[in-house]
């Protein structure tokens, strides 16, 4: 029927018009048929191809180093998502968790990289925690509380009426764990600032980088510290030995490489495998080492999930 249509609709149309013409006018019409048919038949332009950069967000104190350090692992995933159709590949460094979560909420990032505090406190944003990073064979730290190695201090309640000195506020060993597991200890904890202060209470300052909080108790600054265990590893032999560790807490994940919920999931399996994938090479292993310190990615397992779910309980517990 539909062959007869059309024989029939050229048949009536031909008479009178020119062969040159006609030939035109069938073109046209052909042309017209087969765009209809790709409208209904050929897939629409994945959300994929509109991204054309990956932006990856930090939390530090020192944007400038951050950036420079990261340059070549921006490099190499520039290099390796091209193929994808990711054009550019950015890094945003935020001052602080409330600078990021801005930025999170206005879809400007994609990735975030940082630790388990942060993630658990955007987890209304819908952040989707996928990958995580190991150091050394490590894929957890601790928290750890030390004093001055000469210091009469030996256990967590003999920190009543002292001083203590944090990371910073959105430091997941240097700030949240170790509020949790003061309080868990029933130890009363304020601010150094705040007033009418009980006199057993724990007075808190933070000092950002973990070399700033292990001078400030060397030097009398404050009582006590705490930070994490790699940090407690990586420093320089000779404050390590004018200090002491006094109280370690449960392991929790190192770093979490998290997803924007609005990335497109085929790119986020791309990502995946190339963060995965960048310890199997020579210049992948130098990015991450420069830029993290951290030796591979994994892909989270249920065991990773479960020690988040653990600190989110502890940090609940602690409100």
């Amino acid at each position: 029927m539909r062959g007869l249509i059309h024989f029939s609709f050229f048949n009536e149309v031909k008479k009178g018009i020119p062969h040159t013409t006609m030939a035109i006018l069938k073109t046209t019409i052909l042309a017209f048929f087969i765009a209809l048919v790709a409208c209904f038949y050929c897939p629409a332009a994945s959300a994929e191809d509109a991204v054309k950069e990956f932006r990856i967000g930090l939390i530090g104190a020192d944007p400038g180093q951050l950036l420079h350090d990261f340059d070549p692992f921006v490099q190499y995933l520039k290099s390796s998502l091209q193929r994808s159709r990711i054009q550019d590949v950015t890094v945003f460094v935020a001052k602080d968790l409330n600078q990021l979560r801005a930025r999170i909420q206005k879809g400007k990032l994609d990735l975030i990289l940082t630790s388990a505090f942060p993630i658990i406190e955007m987890e209304r944003d819908r952040v989707v925690p996928i990958v995580v990073a190991l150091k050394g064979v490590a894929r957890e730290k601790s928290a750890v509380f030390f004093v001055r190695k000469q210091s009469s201090l030996r256990i967590l309640s003999d920190l009543r009426g002292k001083t203590i000195v944090f990371g910073t506020p959105s430091s997941t060993a240097g700030y949240a764990m170790a509020i949790a597991e003061l309080k868990k200890n029933k130890l009363s904890v304020n601010e150094s600032t705040d007033h009418d202060v009980p006199e057993d209470a724990i007075r808190y300052t933070f000092a950002g980088e973990a070399i700033n909080q292990a001078f400030r108790v060397i030097r009398y600054g404050a009582d006590a510290g705490v930070f994490g265990s790699s940090d407690w590893e990586a420093l320089p032999p000779n404050e390590l030995y004018r200090l002491r560790i006094i109280h370690h807490t449960p392991p929790i994940i190192y770093l979490l490489g998290s997803f924007h919920p609005s990335f497109p999931p085929a790119l986020r399996e791309v990502v995946e495998k190339v963060l995965v994938d960048m310890s199997g090479n020579r210049k992948g292993r130098t990015a991450l080492t420069k830029a993290l310190n951290i030796t591979t990615f994994e892909l989270m397992s249920e065991e990773d999930r479960s020690s988040l779910q653990r600190l989110k309980n502890q940090l609940s517990d602690a409100d």
